[in-house]
């Protein structure tokens, strides 16, 4: 089961530091609300009412919503997540969930950052001298490869081909390089790419969602 394109349907990520909300009506249009910086903890209710309220929508109009569960900000991913368990209850919502290394593979498709052909690994940082690394493939439909998971940069070595094809977040791009040469910086997404049709949106109970935190601990 994946959301239904004929129907007004959620996006919220706050995985970043820009949370972030989108809205797909029953034309399959879709609209953004403006984004704000630094505060993703805070700001993912008031944009999912901003972009609903423009549209002359009401929650209980919605039939589906859509939450990246990261890996990404601890703060923003367990506010976005409980919101969008809130708002599942509450509007009596089917919830999908898709991974931040779903959503940042898509951007790196659209800005032509996929080499054709290749498997991509995302490289995100998890800070406390770790690295989150996933492999996806693409075709018709993006899917990741494996289980993604938090590796120490003395491991990354064996995890990572000299050859691969990654896209990295900025603030670790150069020391991937120094593992895999073709590294590129990651293109930001944006919530609406959560609706992207290569993506295959996972239907989940609400009290199932959790953020995909990867490691034990965590700083912001």
């Amino acid at each position: 089961m994946t959301p239904a394109p004929d129907a007004p349907a959620l996006a919220l990520s706050a995985s970043g530091a820009v949370a972030q909300a989108a809205l797909r009506l029953s034309d399959g249009s879709v609209r953004s609300a403006p984004t704000r910086v630094a505060e993703p903890s805070r700001d993912v209710a008031p944009l999912a009412a901003i972009v609903v309220a423009q549209a002359g929508l009401t929650p209980r109009d919605l039939r589906a919503a859509l939450v990246d569960v990261g890996p990404g900000s601890y703060t923003g991913l367990r506010v976005a997540v409980t919101f969008a368990r809130m708002l599942a209850w509450s509007a009596g919502l089917p919830l999908f969930v898709l991974t931040s290394f779903e959503l940042l593979a898509v951007a790196a498709r659209d800005a032509g950052l996929w080499p054709e052909g290749e498997d991509l690994w995302v490289a995100l940082d998890a800070r406390r001298d770790a690295v989150h690394l996933a492999r996806l493939r693409g075709g018709t439909h993006i899917e990741v490869v494996g289980t993604p998971r938090a590796v120490r940069w003395h491991e990354a070595p064996q995890a990572l081909a000299p050859d691969a094809a990654i896209v990295a977040d900025t603030s670790i791009l150069e020391r991937i390089r120094t593992l895999a040469p073709r590294a590129t910086s990651a293109a930001p997404f944006q919530a609406e790419q959560l609706f992207a049709a290569a993506l295959r949106p996972r239907l989940v109970e609400p009290a199932a969602v959790e953020p995909l935190y990867l490691m034990g601990s965590y700083a912001e």
